[in-house]
């Protein structure tokens, strides 16, 4: 019944989600459509998965009206133009921005989208919104997880991905080299190695993909970069990732697994 949207909430207008149909039963999409590409073979027979993708980004619609059951508006049934010019200045903007719902199952979880929306009328009257989101992803994400650690002669860390998308997502990683040399990380996950030499003691290195920094400006380090992005994988049977730093580090590593549900 609520939804919380650019840190503002539904109910902070006296609103809450309704339907303005009579039909009690609907089909929801949950999102994440994927397009099968296919060519055919022996005469159109079979067909050979050659590609997927997400040609569609997470889309939904409801309605919204006056909470009659809160005290402070119960007398007051349809909106007032100033307050339609408000929920239009909160919900109607040209930027994505932040979308949770405030129900069972859904925390943690956030989309980022904006909306079209019309006017319900009785005559003149304004009854409530009819609400158009769209979003730019084909899917929700999970808050931000976020690991810190120290590996004072190197080692390994093991961290466990909770996606629901099979695959590898690329992470935030910040190191702070505690020691002169070549840095390796490797994943389990691939025995795929991420490699910078001449890194400096004291150093910080951030990677954000597609960016890689340093906080010596003397080291020019895409030129001793490999330019492989560490990333956060997990397969059907798998989820746990364990990186093996060649280093001694501090390290961050951070990201925001996604989250295949609808709206």
């Amino acid at each position: 019944m609520d939804f919380e949207f650019d840190n503002l909430r539904l109910s902070d207008f006296g609103c809450m989600t309704c339907n303005f149909d009579s039909v009690d039963v609907e089909n929801v999409s949950a999102g994440s459509q994927i397009t099968f590409n296919t060519t055919p073979t022996h005469s159109g027979k079979k067909h050979l998965l050659t590609s997927t993708t997400y040609d569609e980004c997470l889309t939904a619609e409801f309605d919204i009206c006056k909470n009659m059951c809160d005290t402070l508006y119960k007398d007051f049934e349809y909106f007032t133009t100033d307050e339609e010019r408000d929920i239009m200045r909160w919900l109607n903007g040209r930027e994505f921005r932040e979308f949770r719902l405030l129900a069972p199952g859904y925390e943690g979880i956030y989309f980022e989208g904006s909306f079209n929306v019309e006017t319900v009328r009785l005559g003149d009257k304004i009854l409530g919104f009819h609400l158009t989101l769209t979003t730019n992803r084909p899917f929700g994400l999970q808050d931000t997880k976020i690991w810190e650690f120290d590996l004072p002669d190197g080692g390994t860390y093991k961290l466990y991905d909770d996606s629901d998308e099979i695959g590898y997502i690329y992470a935030d990683m910040t190191i702070t080299c505690l020691q002169a040399g070549t840095l390796k990380i490797q994943n389990s996950m691939d025995n795929r190695i991420v490699q910078i030499t001449n890194c400096s003691q004291g150093e910080v290195i951030t990677f954000k993909h597609p960016i890689l920094t340093s906080s010596l400006v003397s080291h020019k380090i895409m030129d001793d970069f490999n330019y492989a992005f560490p990333k956060i994988i997990n397969t059907y049977e798998n989820r746990t990732n364990i990186f093996t730093f060649s280093l001694p580090c501090k390290c961050t590593i951070s990201y925001n697994p996604i989250a295949k549900v609808g709206i």
